[in-house]
C-alpha cells in the first residue's frame, strides 16, 4: 500500500465525524442519567419517603440517613448495568451496532419516565425506572464502544473513543447544573428531561449508518460498500467471503460468513461460546482491563473532570495507550500513598497533602483508565465477539465496582483510611505491572492487524 493511498484511509471525512459525534451524544445523556439521581436524592428521600423522617428532617440529616430503600435506589443502576453490558453485547454482535443503541435509548427514555412518575404509594416506579436506566446504560456503552471503535481510522480511533468518554463527563455535570437550575421542588422535571431528548436520539441513529465491519462479517456485501461509500475511503478491511447457500449470487442476508479462521454463523449460544474460546486470549485481556479499571477504586473517590480526559483525548493517539496507561497509573498509585500519609495520624491529618495527593490522582485516573478502558477493550477483541466480549467486559467492571462500592467505606471504618488507601495503592501497583506486561499498544494499528496478530500468536 502506498504512502498516498493509507493517508487517504486515515482521512477524517464530514460524514463519518457526523456519526461519531451522534454516536458520542448517547455519552452525554448517559452521563445525565447516571449522575441526575445523586444530584436530586434529597427531595426524592422526601417525596417518596425514603429513609425518612430522619434526624430532624434537614438535608444534612438525610444524607447521612441509610436504610435498605436508599442503598437500592444507588445500586440499582449498577446491578442493571452489569445485566445490561452482557445483554447488550449479544444484541450488539446479533443483530447489529445500532439496533444496540437504539434499544439503549428506549430503556433510557422510559427509566427516565418511570422515575418521573414515582410517589410515595407507587416508589416501585422509582426503582424500575433506576433499574431500566441501568441496563440502557450497560447495553449503551457496550455498543457505542464497538460501534466507533469499527467506523473509526486507525489514526482516530482513540479521540472516537474518548470524545464518548468526554461526553459522559459533560452529561454528568449538565445533571447537577439542570438540578441545580430548576431546584429540589422540580426534581420530576429535572429526572424526566432527557426522556424527550432521548427520542429526539432515537429518531437521529435511525439515519445512521450500521457498522460497515459488522455488515460484511454477517454477509451484507452491499450495504457494508453502502456505508463506506458514506463514510469515507474504506479501512483496510480483511477479505471476508459470502457462501451462499444454492445460490452463486449476493444475497442481503447473513447466511454464512467465512473468513480466514473459519466462519461466522448463526448457531445459537453454542457457537457464541465456542467463539468466545477461540477469542480467549484477547477476551483475556479484555476482562483483565476491566479488572483493572474496577481495582483502582476511582469512581468511588472522585468523578472524572473535563480537563482530564480534554488531555487524554489529545495524546491518546499520539503517545498511545500503553504510555497513558502506564503513567496514569503510577500517578494514581502515587497519590494513593500520598493519601495514606495525609491520613496516618487519624487524629490530625494533613488536609493540603490530602487534597494535593487527590488532585493527582483523579488526573492519573482521567488520561489513563476513565476513557481508555472501553477503547482498548475494544481494539484487543476479534470482530467476531468484539460486541460480547465488550458486554462481558463491561459488565464485570460495573459488577466490580459494585462490590467495591459497597465495601471501600466498611473498610475504611474497620482498617482506617491510612491501610485502605495503602491497599488500594497495592493494588495499583499490580495494575501497573499486569499492564506492562499483557496489554499490547493498540494506537494507530488496524482492527484487522491486531486480529491477525492475535490469530499468530494463538497458531503458535
Amino acid at each position: 500500500m502506498t504512502g498516498s493511498s493509507l493517508l487517504e484511509q486515515q482521512r477524517l471525512t464530514l460524514p463519518l465525524a457526523v456519526h461519531a459525534l451522534i454516536a458520542s451524544i448517547t455519552g452525554a445523556l448517559l452521563g445525565f442519567d447516571l449522575c441526575i439521581a445523586g444530584a436530586i436524592l434529597t427531595p426524592v428521600q422526601r417525596a417518596l419517603e425514603l429513609c425518612y423522617p430522619c434526624g430532624d428532617g434537614s438535608d444534612t440529616a438525610l444524607a447521612r440517613c441509610s436504610c435498605v430503600e436508599k442503598q437500592l435506589v444507588i445500586s440499582a443502576v449498577s446491578i442493571g448495568a452489569c445485566l445490561g453490558a452482557l445483554f447488550g453485547g449479544l444484541v450488539a454482535d446479533r443483530v447489529g451496532r445500532r439496533p444496540a443503541l437504539l434499544a439503549s435509548d428506549l430503556l433510557f427514555g422510559a427509566g427516565g419516565a418511570a422515575m418521573a412518575f414515582a410517589t410515595k404509594s407507587a416508589t416501585w416506579l422509582f426503582f424500575v425506572g433506576r433499574a431500566s436506566v441501568g441496563l440502557a446504560l450497560g447495553l449503551g456503552g457496550a455498543a457505542a464502544s464497538a460501534y466507533l471503535a469499527e467506523i473509526a481510522p486507525a489514526a482516530w480511533r482513540g479521540r472516537f473513543l474518548e470524545l464518548m468518554e468526554l461526553c459522559v463527563c459533560v452529561g454528568c455535570l449538565g445533571a447537577y447544573a439542570v438540578a441545580y437550575g430548576l431546584g429540589d421542588s422540580r426534581w420530576r422535571a429535572s429526572i424526566g428531561l432527557t426522556t424527550p431528548c432521548r427520542l429526539q436520539l432515537l429518531l437521529i441513529l435511525l439515519l445512521l449508518h450500521e457498522s460497515p465491519h459488522w455488515l460484511t462479517a454477517h454477509g451484507f456485501t452491499r450495504s457494508a460498500a453502502k456505508a463506506r461509500a458514506v463514510l469515507g475511503p474504506p479501512t483496510a478491511v480483511a477479505t471476508i467471503e459470502v457462501v451462499a447457500a444454492g445460490s452463486g449470487a449476493e444475497e442481503e442476508s447473513p447466511l454464512i460468513c467465512a473468513g480466514r479462521r473459519g466462519a461466522l454463523r448463526h448457531l445459537g449460544a453454542r457457537q457464541a461460546a465456542r467463539e468466545l474460546w477461540l477469542a480467549r486470549r484477547p477476551l483475556a485481556v479484555a476482562l483483565g482491563v476491566a479488572t483493572a479499571h474496577a481495582a483502582t477504586a476511582a469512581n468511588t473517590v472522585g468523578l472524572a473532570k473535563v480537563a482530564g480526559v480534554l488531555a487524554a483525548l489529545a495524546l491518546t493517539d499520539r503517545l498511545g495507550r500503553r504510555v497513558l496507561l502506564i503513567g496514569g497509573t503510577t500517578c494514581m498509585a502515587l497519590s494513593l500513598c500520598g493519601l495514606a500519609g495525609a491520613f496516618a495520624d487519624e487524629a490530625h491529618p494533613s488536609p493540603g497533602l490530602a487534597l494535593a495527593s487527590l488532585l493527582v490522582f483523579i488526573l492519573g485516573w482521567d488520561i489513563s483508565w476513565a476513557g481508555l478502558m472501553l477503547a482498548v477493550v475494544a481494539e484487543v477483541l476479534p470482530q467476531r465477539v468484539r460486541g460480547t466480549g465488550t458486554g462481558l467486559a463491561y459488565g464485570l467492571y460495573w459488577l466490580l465496582s459494585f462490590v467495591t462500592a459497597q465495601f471501600l467505606e466498611s473498610a475504611i471504618h474497620a482498617l482506617g483510611s491510612a491501610p485502605t488507601f495503602s491497599a488500594i495503592g497495592g493494588m495499583c501497583g499490580i495494575v501497573l505491572l499486569w499492564t506492562w506486561r499483557c496489554v499490547p499498544e493498540t494506537a494507530n494499528r488496524s482492527l484487522e492487524e491486531m486480529e491477525e496478530t492475535s490469530h499468530a500468536v494463538r497458531r503458535e
